[in-house]
């Protein structure tokens, strides 16, 4: 007869090992991140998610202006030219669209809860295609890996969102780059690793540019994806612009949270390649979006909608078909710095 009593020596050492192994996902957690990427993917491109979350975490540094968006914005406005022109502190705390607008929310939430002197001005940018390209539905199926980068001061939030069950999963470091460790035992040889001093100069280069990604800034909008890009960008139907409970609860969210705390919501609206708009479909898409945001001004009485399309009349302009290139972002920050200095002036 087995002795019941026998202490679970087997079990203790898997749990010891589990807790070792997690431990270790957790202390080599920036190891982790990659720094090559192919596009859509950016180098490093969790760990400077990672970063703008402790950021707006971090009870040091306040800016008068900060940034909140998708990919455009955080790949299109440059902050230091604001700061330039309109000599107020800036910081691009852009997401991209994989995490909609919950992640933004819960990034402007966590800076107010952490700064005692609140900005004085809240740049919001989405796209009007945002819920085109990633659905509710697909941002909830995967929800762990488009929020991992988000844990910290986030778990609560994240249960709230979606439950104990993937809150739980939400806490385990392992997971986090549960692909990365595949590839790493498949073939550990190919996978790169990056050194302390790429992860520095990676940090170094995060905080100078304050945000702001300059990728593949001096290329230009390829002519040839002015026949294709059209239907490659948008995968859905867009007879008819709508925004989901989900999407549209974390923007109210963000413009509420401005609007408690007195803090002037400046909605710039981000323009296209121009050909895009000759295109019924799209042009009617677009003015339903702009009926949309035009309402929104009756919520909230310090609402500024900045809509520079006529600007951008140039294909050269554009990176691709949603984002601005080296020509292109200079320009639209030092209209967005124009008109926070109208802003200024009026007070």
């Amino acid at each position: 007869m087995p002795n019941s009593k026998k202490f679970p020596y087997g079990f203790l050492i898997a749990l010891l090992l589990i807790l070792v192994f997690e431990f270790a996902n957790a202390c080599f957690d920036n190891y982790f991140y990659s720094p090559a990427a192919e596009w859509p993917f950016t180098p490093f491109e969790g760990l400077r998610l990672k970063l703008k979350n402790d950021l707006a975490l971090s009870k040091e540094k306040a800016f008068d202006i900060i940034i909140l968006g998708d990919s455009h914005g955080h790949i299109s406005i440059i902050p230091k030219t604001i700061e330039e022109k309109t000599r107020l502190t800036c910081f691009n705390f852009s997401l991209f669209g994989a995490q909609g607008t919950l992640a933004p929310y819960w990034m402007f939430r966590n800076y107010l809860k952490s700064h005692d002197t609140k900005p004085k001005y809240v740049i919001v940018e989405f796209s009007p295609f945002l819920e085109q390209i990633y659905p509710p539905e697909e941002i909830s199926a995967n929800a762990l890996t488009r929020f991992y980068d988000f844990k910290k001061g986030n778990i609560k939030a994240f249960i709230e969102e979606y439950g104990v069950v993937k809150g739980i999963k939400f806490m385990l470091p392992s997971l986090k780059h549960q692909e990365r460790l595949k590839d790493f035992i498949k073939n550990p040889l190919a996978v790169e690793i990056p050194s302390k001093t790429q992860l520095a100069d990676f940090s170094n280069q995060f905080y100078f540019d304050k945000g702001y990604y300059p990728k593949e800034a001096n290329k230009s909008y390829p002519p040839k994806s002015k026949e294709s890009g059209y239907e490659a960008f948008f995968r859905f139907n867009i007879d008819k612009f709508s925004m989901s409970p989900f999407m549209q609860k974390y923007l109210r969210g963000i413009l509420d949270l401005a609007k408690e705390n007195q803090i002037k919501i400046i909605y710039y609206i981000p323009p296209h390649p121009p050909y895009l708009y000759d295109i019924p479909k799209v042009s009617g898409y677009i003015r339903q979006h702009d009926d949309f945001i035009n309402s929104l001004k009756k919520e909230y009485p310090d609402f500024f909608i900045i809509n520079p399309r006529d600007m951008f009349k140039q294909n050269d302009l554009f990176l691709d078909i949603y984002h601005l290139n080296g020509k292109g972002a200079p320009l639209l920050s030092e209209f967005l710095a124009g008109k926070i200095n109208e802003l200024n002036r009026q007070e």
